[in-house]
């Protein structure tokens, strides 16, 4: 939806300044920060590691 030119064009119309990204470069973003918040998550979670035996 937003890589087609009347989208484009109906949000050029309401707010001349705003910049339109690419679904692409969304998905590259979307895809960098699940990235840093899994390795977060990861060290956090490396610190609380436990073995359960039974």
């Amino acid at each position: 939806m937003v890589d087609h030119f009347e989208f484009r064009k109906f949000v050029y119309g309401h707010q001349p300044l705003f910049k339109i990204v690419t679904r692409n470069t969304i998905k590259l973003d979307v895809s960098k920060i699940y990235e840093f918040e899994k390795a977060k998550i990861m060290s956090i979670l490396e610190c609380f590691s436990m073995s359960f035996t039974y």
